[in-house]
């Protein structure tokens, strides 16, 4: 009897120190593992919320910078455009009996003037109504497309940006600015045409420094991309962009997260820009980028949390066995 009483006081010794330790097991453990999922979630959250705001803000600036550049392009067409040597120079071609090779060959001295203090274009040339090639800093020749937006459609009477398009002529993309040359009664006498060096472009439209830096890519009025991650694509305006675009009654599409065609998890954002008719400009970082920092506090809180749960654990069993002894 003595034998069998002192086993059923070990096993209930046992009971009770296994029913304590899961009684503090879950008073203690459990709240710590809520509120750290808590913490996470909120983290997340607030994280999220931070993520797309600053990557509206990268856009919202890129997009104001894009436009003053291309405002600031359409300035100096039209500036040299209006130039007595100009107007003048082609207003004379015009005319019976001029000296036609030296007005060429003082168009083309004006013109490499200019184009020697500005390194945003490649080259700079005058055409007719007609498309036709009358003086340049080189040997040049308007594309089909530049041809059409000057012919199809009566004079134009401010300067245009053209599509960022492949050119044949050239063998890579190319960018246009075309201003009209007016003479003294207004009429439209030719065109002086700006061709871009898309260098400026790229350097203009890359990934600018700090935490959370974006890709910018360039979209046409379809969602064609033209320029991909700040550099220029070989055949610009043949392949979609993956997400969606604008509706016409909004500005931009608000900074979300979602999985891109071959981009996966990402957080995007898209503008419209308003100079440049038609056109779009997209904001991308990778989600594994934004949310890094969430990744690091996961990682930190499991490597104190798991640490932290064994030597609670092991306390409380000690704890447990010690009160029980008696």
């Amino acid at each position: 009897m003595p034998e069998r009483g002192h086993r059923s006081f070990v096993a209930l010794g046992e009971s009770l120190r296994t029913k304590l330790l899961a009684v503090v097991l879950l008073c203690v453990v459990a709240p710590v593992l809520g509120m750290g999922i808590y913490l996470l979630q909120r983290n997340e959250e607030i994280l999220g919320e931070k993520v797309r705001e600053t990557l509206s803000n990268h856009l919202f600036r890129k997009t104001t910078q894009v436009e003053e550049w291309i405002l600031e392009r359409h300035r100096e067409a039209s500036r040299w455009a209006a130039s007595f040597i100009v107007s003048e120079g082609v207003e004379s071609l015009t005319r019976r009996g001029a000296d036609g090779e030296r007005i060429r060959l003082d168009l083309r001295d004006y013109l490499e003037s200019v184009l020697g203090h500005y390194q945003v274009y490649e080259s700079l040339f005058i055409v007719d109504l007609k498309g036709e090639v009358v003086s340049g800093t080189r040997e040049e020749r308007l594309e089909d497309w530049g041809r059409a937006a000057i012919t199809a459609g009566p004079p134009l009477r401010d300067p245009i940006l053209s599509p960022l398009r492949r050119s044949e002529y050239l063998g890579r993309p190319t960018l246009l600015i075309l201003s009209p040359i007016q003479s003294r009664l207004e009429t439209t006498l030719g065109y002086l045409v700006l061709r871009v060096d898309l260098r400026e472009l790229e350097s203009l439209l890359g990934t600018p420094p700090g935490d959370l830096a974006p890709s910018f890519w360039l979209l046409d009025d379809k969602g064609q991309i033209l320029v991909k991650a700040g550099q220029v694509v070989e055949r610009p305006g043949l392949e979609a962009f993956p997400g969606p675009l604008p509706p016409e009654d909004a500005e931009m599409t608000p900074a979300s997260e979602g999985i891109l065609a071959g981009l996966g998890p990402t957080v995007y954002g898209v503008r419209r820009l308003g100079r440049l008719e038609g056109a779009h400009l997209a904001a991308l970082v990778p989600a594994a980028a934004a949310y890094r920092p969430l990744v690091d506090s996961r990682t930190r809180l499991l490597r104190a949390g798991i640490p932290m749960a064994v030597v609670v654990f092991a306390l409380t069993f000690l704890a447990a066995r010690q009160m029980l002894r008696p």
